[in-house]
């Protein structure tokens, strides 16, 4: 499947697609790279939901994960595409100044120190930004805020 990546306008930034086969990952970015003159997206944030900052912001990873998320949730979510691409959350929050951000990634935190480190970076960050900054934390049963949120267990490896 195609996953669009939106702007804050809503705007189609860029594609990934989900693989069948998990072989180099299981998503990919839509992209001309490695063609002559071609281009990629990036790894731009994905901004789903209601564009208001009203209950705040909650950050996630990946934008199937977001896009569900903000369907159930009622929120703003943004997705960076891997927790070491949060800088690119910075200036959207600086855009749209909510009062409060609630970092919401998988919960292979609580196993992976590289994704812990990611998130108490991005955290610090945040507060920097004058922006209140939670951690949303639930049971390992469930891996992403998506499972959670659809009672949904089959996603775990």
């Amino acid at each position: 499947i195609a996953i669009p990546v939106r702007d804050t306008r809503g705007r189609i930034v860029g594609f990934q697609v989900r693989c069948d086969r998990a072989e180099g990952g299981r998503y990919k970015w839509l992209s001309s790279r490695g063609f002559n003159a071609g281009c990629s997206p990036g790894a731009p944030v994905h901004v789903a939901g209601p564009v208001s900052t009203n209950g705040g912001v909650w950050i996630t990873e990946g934008p199937l994960k977001a896009d569900i998320a903000a369907l159930k949730l009622g929120r703003l979510v943004l997705a960076v595409a891997g927790v070491g691409n949060w800088p690119s959350v910075i200036p959207i929050v600086r855009e749209l100044k909510p009062e409060r951000a609630i970092i919401a990634f998988d919960m292979d935190k609580s196993s992976n120190s590289a994704v812990k480190l990611q998130g108490e970076i991005l955290m610090a960050s945040l507060i920097k930004c004058d922006v209140r900054t939670f951690e949303a934390n639930w049971s390992q049963e469930y891996k992403g805020l998506d499972d959670l949120l659809t009672g949904s267990k089959q996603c775990q490896k």
